[in-house]
């Protein structure tokens, strides 16, 4: 409150009369210098502005790029393992129908189990169009085919078994 009072007290020895013509004598000093002035035409403008819009889509693109590349690459190599998985179950598939052509009822007991597994990969596959997360889904892809293989090969030494035994 001190520093109010002293200020409304004082203000009057804080005011000061300025000479006339100041501003005038300001303002023809400030004329006289040169001013360093930049005039842009829009048309300018407008083009160096698509420049950098482009410029930026383009590094964007780019950077974007790069990363889908590795993605895709990734993405390939997991997929030529899954068509190694694929064909050698549809081997073990066709070996196994062989197998179980005189005993038909284990061969449906055997399509049935392994219908679960491939029910479960085509929800998988389903999955991998709509779900961000490629790598997980396709890591489970991967998982159920390597299941399915070791299920055929427990049935295929099932079934042989039992074709050993019917012919003795």
């Amino acid at each position: 409150m001190k520093l109010k009072e002293f200020i409304n007290d004082n203000k009057s020895a804080f005011e000061e009369d300025l000479p006339l013509g100041l501003w005038e004598k300001i303002d023809a000093k400030l004329s006289e210098q040169k001013r360093f002035n930049i005039s842009f035409n829009n048309k300018i403008l407008r083009i160096a502005a698509g420049i950098v819009i482009c410029v930026g889509i383009g590094y964007w693109f780019g950077k974007s790029g790069k990363s889908n590349e590795s993605q895709f690459s990734e993405y390939v190599s997991e997929n030529k393992s899954m068509m190694v998985f694929t064909h050698q179950i549809k081997e073990k598939q066709e070996s196994l129908q062989e197998l179980t052509q005189e005993n038909p009822e284990l061969g449906k007991a055997f399509v049935s189990e392994i219908g679960e597994l491939q029910t479960n990969f085509e929800f998988l596959e389903e999955q991998l169009k709509t779900n961000p997360n490629h790598d997980q889904i396709i890591e489970a892809m991967i998982q159920n085919l390597k299941w399915q293989l070791e299920l055929l090969e427990k049935q295929t030494t099932i079934a042989k078994k039992f074709e050993n035994k019917s012919i003795m």
